[in-house]
């Protein structure tokens, strides 16, 4: 009699019963809805925001928000719909993020073609931001110190090292939807580690770039 593979299984299971393993405690669970649902969610935000670097933050930042929210999804079968309107609402506020920078380059256009001139601020650091950065640079190295080994193991793969997901998941041999559900729940350790020194709208990955 054939055997039936580990993967097979998994592929039996449904949403709702991977989000009530997921919800208490089984993490591989919360892997394989990654797994199932991220090309879905990346596709979707792709067309609404036409930008590939948007699309992937949003992916992110989607499966980051469900998987602290995911105690309060009472139908698990829901986890499709639930997450398509977290993509979509995140969608919405990186767009209004852009128009809002829009607007602030039209206005910069606007005043050098009357003859007026904005206060730009010089951006070079100074004594008080190199103390900042150095304190910036010991808080980060402590929370990614922090990190539990398999979220600080992708971090300092792709975030530090600058190798894509895909080397990632090669060099720490686990799937790349494995590797990719990792760097989203390590970046959220880091988000609320970091939360008093990330400037609300910036790319952890440009933090981290900036401050390592």
């Amino acid at each position: 009699m054939a055997t039936v593979s580990a993967t097979a299984k998994e592929s039996f299971r449904t949403d709702g019963l991977l989000v009530l393993q997921a919800q208490a405690g089984d993490e591989r669970a919360f892997e394989l809805l990654y797994e199932r649902h991220e090309r879905r969610v990346y596709h979707l935000a792709l067309g609404m925001l036409h930008s590939v670097e948007d699309a992937e933050d949003v992916t992110q930042e989607t499966f980051l928000n469900a998987y602290r929210a995911l105690p309060q999804l009472t139908d698990g079968q829901a986890f499709h719909a639930w997450t398509t309107r977290i993509a979509v609402n995140l969608c919405r506020r990186s767009r209004a993020r852009r128009k809002a920078g829009e607007t602030i380059l039209s206005l910069d256009a606007e005043s050098t073609e009357t003859g007026l001139s904005l206060q730009v601020p010089d951006t070079s650091p100074g004594p008080q931001q190199a103390v900042e950065m150095r304190e910036l640079r010991l808080e980060v190295r402590r929370a990614i110190a922090g990190l539990p080994d398999e979220f600080r193991d992708v971090i300092a793969l792709h975030e530090l090292k600058g190798l894509r997901l895909e080397d990632v998941a090669r060099e720490l041999r686990v799937p790349l939807g494995t590797a990719k559900s990792r760097l989203s729940r390590g970046r959220g350790y880091l988000r609320r580690s970091l939360a008093a020194y990330v400037q609300a709208g910036d790319r952890p990955s440009r933090r981290l770039a900036d401050a390592a």
